[in-house]
């Protein structure tokens, strides 16, 4: 919205632009750029009124068209960079009238896009010498002055494009620092990956080992383990045999018993019926 509005003032100044140099009746080949300013001018009053009007005009238009820029740029976050390499020619007078028109308000438009603040100052720089390069202009066609202002743009622009070029050498060196680092922060990256890597292989490669042991450890064990286990088994199975065999004594022990106590009963018995026996007999023999 604010380029079409800058736009039309400059569309509007140029117009004015052509009707003054009409009235006026003074053209670019009218007046050479080597010719100097003469003593009288050869217009009215009416026409130097109307220069003064269209001058005056062209003044307003130029502030407006200035204040408007400065209020985009405000708008807007960036500004399309403007080109360093300006062809000093272009404000030179070309033969036909319409020719200043286009080579002064020429101006490469400002888009909204992700650049330096420094480029929206410089665009800004440059709309306002080029519109005051068109007053100047202006008052040479009548003046017979414009090859002074045209040697005088050209050493300003020449002189801009040598601050502008030293300033790009200065953020291309900034640049180049900036890769460098870069660089060698990589380089610093690569290697620690390198180093974190070797670390990280030697770690699992004593992980393996140390597993490697522990788990023939473990095997030892479960085999002693299994050893014992097969062991309490039959040392358990051996204890259970000689137990019934210890139960199995004790019985027949006991049966033993019993058949030598009833023995001595026995001989007991005999014993006193042999004694009564005795007796008898030796009653009898006497």
């Amino acid at each position: 919205m604010a380029d079409s509005s800058r736009e039309e003032k400059l569309a509007a100044a140029r117009k004015k632009l052509k009707q003054f140099q009409k009235k006026s009746g003074k053209t670019p080949g009218n007046s050479p750029a080597g010719e100097k300013p003469k003593t009288k001018r050869q217009t009215t009053v009416v026409e130097n009124k109307k220069y003064e009007e269209g001058k005056k005009s062209n003044g307003n238009h130029s502030s407006e068209v200035i204040a408007n820029s400065e209020s985009h740029n405000q708008s807007v976050d960036h500004v399309e960079a403007v080109p360093m390499s300006v062809n000093a020619r272009s404000l030179s007078p070309p033969p036909s009238t319409d020719t200043p028109d286009q080579s002064v308000y020429s101006t490469p438009p400002l888009n909204d896009s992700n650049h330096r603040p420094t480029a929206s100052t410089e665009s800004l720089q440059q709309l306002s010498r080029q519109i005051n390069g068109l007053l100047s202009q202006s008052d040479a066609y009548v003046n017979g002055t414009i090859g002074d202002t045209n040697d005088n743009t050209v050493g300003e622009l020449e002189a801009r494009n040598r601050e502008l070029a030293a300033l790009l050498e200065k953020h291309s060196q900034s640049n180049r620092q900036l890769a460098m680092h870069i660089h060698e922060l990589k380089k610093h990256n690569t290697s620690l990956q390198q180093q974190v890597q070797e670390e990280r292989g030697g770690f699992e490669e004593r992980q393996r080992k140390e597993l490697g042991a522990l788990k023939e450890q473990l095997q030892v064990h479960i085999q002693t383990i299994g050893i014992l286990v097969a062991e309490k088994t039959e040392l358990q199975s051996s204890v259970n045999q000689s137990q019934r065999l210890a139960q199995q004594r004790l019985t027949e022990i006991e049966e033993l018993s019993g058949r030598l106590k009833a023995s001595r009963q026995r001989v007991a018995d005999l014993e006193r019926d042999l004694s009564s026996i005795s007796t008898s007999s030796q009653q009898f023999e006497k």
